[in-house]
């Protein structure tokens, strides 16, 4: 069956396009037919990896023209069995139509419904828009990123909070029913001041019913950082963990993120990390 998600948060810089490409790489290389939406008028997911076959199109004339997939519209990654629908939208224009279009904000939901996917992931852009309205009424599963900085923790509560109160009766008139947001730890250190932020944020979970927060947490390595300049993977550039380092290796955690998202995966995700060893 076919799992949407929606990967998001108010909030710019916290890691959302980078959970994108990499969960989808290593969900691609475990044979899972995956598919990246780029819905941020900033094209990070649409340019990190090398494409094999560019389509002419992408996410505006997707959603303006109500295209089929097809090769007019996605492009195929150097990476098997992962393809994009690429962000085409640098002025934001695509926002203001869908604003007043009578299905704008339920379009997406509709298109994706003919794409022949395992996964698609949607990259979102770190601000409320009608974009961001439309991937979260079109997904099965909304993950967000956050970083252990106060002010990022905050604004997640504050905007992504906010959205939800605002979205949640508009969907529940449309039959729609709003998953449980998944916070992803992103970016973790050893410091004080990431050990209070994850605390606060644990904290709050434990209060609100709109998010709960993955057992996963994503450390803060250069080896992320290294893969994304040479536009790899992170779990191909760092397979294993490096000698003396507590930290999990990029391929450690990528896959727990997956088995943790996709448990109803757990037997193709092993077995692909067999063959590995």
């Amino acid at each position: 069956m076919k799992k949407i998600i929606a990967v998001t948060n108010s909030k710019g810089g916290v890691g959302k396009s980078t959970t994108v490409v990499n969960l989808a790489a290593l969900l691609a290389d475990a044979g899972l037919r995956t598919l990246i939406v780029d819905l941020d008028i900033q094209p990070t997911a649409s340019s990190y990896f090398h494409l094999s076959y560019e389509a002419p199109f992408g996410i505006s004339e997707l959603l303006s023209q109500n295209l089929s997939p097809s090769d007019q519209v996605v492009s195929r990654t150097s990476i098997d069995g992962l393809d994009l629908v690429k962000s085409n939208d640098p002025s934001g224009s695509l926002s203001t139509s869908l604003l007043h279009a009578p299905d704008g904000r339920i379009r997406l939901r509709r298109l994706l419904a003919r794409f022949n996917y395992d996964i698609i992931l949607l990259d979102t852009q770190g601000a409320r828009s009608v974009v961001l309205d439309m991937a979260l009424l079109a997904a099965d599963m909304v993950v967000s990123p956050v970083t252990p900085a106060t002010l990022s923790a905050r604004e997640f509560i504050r905007g992504m909070g906010t959205l939800y109160n605002d979205l949640s009766p508009m969907a529940e008139a449309m039959g729609i029913t709003i998953p449980t947001m998944r916070v992803l730890l992103n970016q973790i250190d050893n410091t004080n001041n990431s050990s209070m932020v994850i605390e606060l944020v644990k904290d709050m979970a434990a209060e609100e019913d709109w998010f709960t927060v993955l057992q996963t947490e994503v450390p803060d390595l250069v080896a992320y950082k290294n893969a994304s300049a040479l536009g790899v993977a992170a779990h191909r550039y760092e397979p294993k963990r490096p000698a003396g380092r507590q930290a999990a290796s990029c391929m450690e955690t990528m896959v727990d993120l997956a088995l943790e998202l996709l448990p109803e995966h757990e037997e193709t995700i092993t077995a692909y990390c067999k063959t590995l060893k």
